[in-house]
């Protein structure tokens, strides 16, 4: 009788786990690993367009893709005293950069702003150079650029007005113990647009003010006022440094004069700052560099399922990661045929797809639930349940094997 309770105990025991390790375990919907794999490929992307296969020598200066981005104009005084400084932004901006980020419009969305700030110093110091005819300027080598940001002190309005990413452009105004400033190139000339280009941050002119005197009679700084005409220069720039940011590249025919011998070919030029050769190969470019974020993002995900196994996996996640598997195949399609615009759509679509399901909160909150975690949950409950068994199955069985040896002696 005894062993009889024993045994129905140890069967309750043995039918039961199987049922709690199937309650306990974590959902997981299968995703479509192969897909993703295949778009992990190289040869995935640049089967379509042969502009992919740049896209890592060019992203060293070209802005990170987001569909939005926040644009400041700054001008930047270094020292009031000296003169005070003002410009007519609005009225320039409309006239010089308004055309090209109108054009660029169905790919970026920008939001523009500008300021006027003073008392900008710089963290870096010039060199003092004195010429033949005795004249002094201040020169700063290539090797200084990357020291010229006052990131202390200056306050970049596109840093804090918006979460997209920012464009910071400034005209820099030197105080006049530094006038004339120069940049100089790495061979020693100077450089004649005194400006430069600050990868994926934006670009800086500097403009010395012509000198002014104060008003006789008073002890105010003199003024100086940039006019729209005056603004035409240095925003000539700002709009070829805002090009490369964006991704914007001049086309030309490759080795015309040998595939078409005689003939003379123009590049027209457009009024807006960008071609339709060059305004094409953008839409290219920007597709392709948001497919492979995209692809990116869902190697990373299926990386990241793969590798824990305990972690969950809603149908919501799957049915977002086959929808951006989906619309990287439209956008695959769409530019196949040409149709550039659709494309940046669907892949548009694909990248928030699969950065939702990368970034969504109930696959988080469950991140880190290994089996050890179960093990010291359960563990406590069925320990004590499992001595008492286990104790009673070694003296059931001491007992049968005892009876034994003494029916053996009596026969």
């Amino acid at each position: 009788r005894r062993m009889a309770i024993v045994a129905s105990i140890a069967a309750v025991f043995v039918a039961a786990l199987p049922m709690w390790w199937q309650t306990t375990a974590v959902y997981r919907a299968p995703l479509p690993l192969s897909s993703i794999q295949k778009w992990s490929e190289p040869t995935r992307l640049t089967s379509y367009s042969l502009y992919t296969v740049q896209l890592d020598f060019e992203n060293m200066r070209v802005m990170k893709y987001s569909n939005e981005y926040q644009i400041a104009f700054s001008l930047l005084n270094g020292d009031p005293t000296d003169v005070v400084v003002s410009w007519d932004a609005k009225a320039a901006l409309d006239a010089y950069v308004n055309p090209l980020l109108e054009r660029l419009g169905d790919i970026y969305t920008f939001h523009l702003n500008s300021q006027v700030q003073n008392y900008a110093t710089l963290p870096v110091t010039p060199d003092r150079e004195v010429g033949s005819d005795g004249s002094v300027k201040y020169t700063l080598s290539a090797h200084s650029l990357s020291t010229f940001i006052n990131s202390a002190e200056w306050n970049m309005v596109a840093s804090t007005v918006s979460h997209a990413p920012p464009l910071n452009f400034v005209l820099y105004v030197p105080p006049r113990i530094l006038t004339p400033l120069h940049l100089k190139r790495a061979d020693g000339t100077l450089l004649e647009s005194n400006a430069f280009l600050v990868h994926r941050w934006g670009g800086i002119v500097i403009s010395n003010t012509p000198n002014t005197v104060s008003t006789p009679g008073t002890t105010e700084s003199p003024e100086f006022h940039y006019t729209v005409s005056e603004l035409q220069g240095p925003l000539s720039y700002f709009v070829a440094q805002l090009r490369t940011l964006c991704g914007v590249k001049p086309t030309r025919i490759r080795k015309a004069s040998s595939l078409l011998p005689g003939v003379s070919i123009t590049y027209d030029t457009s009024r807006d700052g960008i071609t339709s050769w060059e305004y094409d190969r953008l839409l290219r470019f920007r597709v392709a560099a948001i497919l492979r974020d995209a692809a990116g993002t869902l190697q990373s995900l299926a990386t990241l399922v793969t590798s824990m196994p305990n972690m969950v996996v809603l149908d919501a996640i799957r049915d977002r990661v086959s929808d951006a598997l989906d619309d990287m195949d439209d956008a695959r399609e769409a530019l196949n045929v040409g149709n550039e615009t659709e494309a940046l759509k669907r892949a548009r679509s694909a990248l928030k797809g699969a950065e939702d399901a990368f970034f969504d909160p109930t696959m988080v909150s469950l991140l880190y639930f290994p089996d050890e975690h179960k093990y010291a949950v359960y563990l406590p409950l069925f320990f004590p349940i499992s001595v008492p068994l286990i104790l009673a199955l070694l003296d059931a069985t001491k007992r049968t094997q005892g009876q034994r040896r003494w029916w053996r002696r009596q026969q």
